[in-house]
């Protein structure tokens, strides 16, 4: 007897079922998958739930649920958005305002101390090469060098005035020649600070440097 095969294919495939169910879940929007959801959830409910009075009917029960957890999921999903487009509170930005004002109130006066610094380096570079320039012509003339190297440049070897200082030599004493560069009006915190450097041209020593700037010793 031949097997009976009309009996086998008239039914659906379960794999063939479940693409065709997955595939028309993805064309739906997120209400109709939550209005499907939440019909399913109620007929699932309403089916083994008993009655608690004769009056609660199916029909009457389950527009009750549906409507109920629409409004959860609705819910939900609106804490959700909220939570997403939330920004900064007044507290928290008034924190932020606190911390920025003490790193700045921290950061910058070590900045312009560190810019001081820098500007006095330059005082300290052009005050050490005429010391040499004292040297030499100690080396050469005595004291008569020292006193043509005293008057400022081009008279003399005495620096010139910069943006931020003013010079001045002295090489009365050989042994105690000084170069003093004061700054300028001009140099922000430097205006009237000064930098001198003290060298014994007679023995060729090191130069020292003392002053009233950033960074310098008191003389």
């Amino acid at each position: 007897m031949a097997p009976n095969r009309s009996s086998r294919t008239r039914g659906s495939h379960p794999q063939t079922s479940t693409a065709t169910t997955v595939s028309a879940l993805r064309q739906l929007s997120d209400n109709q998958q939550k209005t499907l959801l939440v019909r399913q959830i109620c007929a699932a409910y309403v089916g083994h739930t008993p009655q608690a009075t004769p009056f609660m009917t199916a029909s009457a029960l389950r527009p009750q649920l549906q409507a109920s957890l629409l409004q959860k999921l609705n819910a939900t999903s609106a804490r959700k958005k909220n939570l997403l487009q939330k920004g900064f509170t007044l507290v928290e930005l008034m924190i932020v305002i606190v911390i920025v004002g003490i790193l700045s109130a921290v950061a910058l006066p070590n900045f312009l101390s560190q810019t001081s610094k820098a500007k006095a380096t330059e005082a300290k570079t052009l005050a050490a090469s005429a010391i040499k320039e004292a040297q030499i012509a100690w080396t050469e003339s005595g004291s008569t060098g020292l006193t043509a190297w005293a008057p400022s440049q081009p008279t003399g070897q005495c620096p010139a005035a910069t943006d931020n200082f003013a010079f001045t030599c002295s090489g009365t004493t050989p042994s105690a020649v000084t170069v003093t560069a004061t700054g300028s009006t001009t140099s922000g915190d430097l205006s009237g600070k000064t930098v001198v450097a003290t060298a014994d041209v007679t023995t060729g020593g090191v130069v020292d440097f003392c002053g009233t700037a950033p960074g310098m010793t008191a003389c």
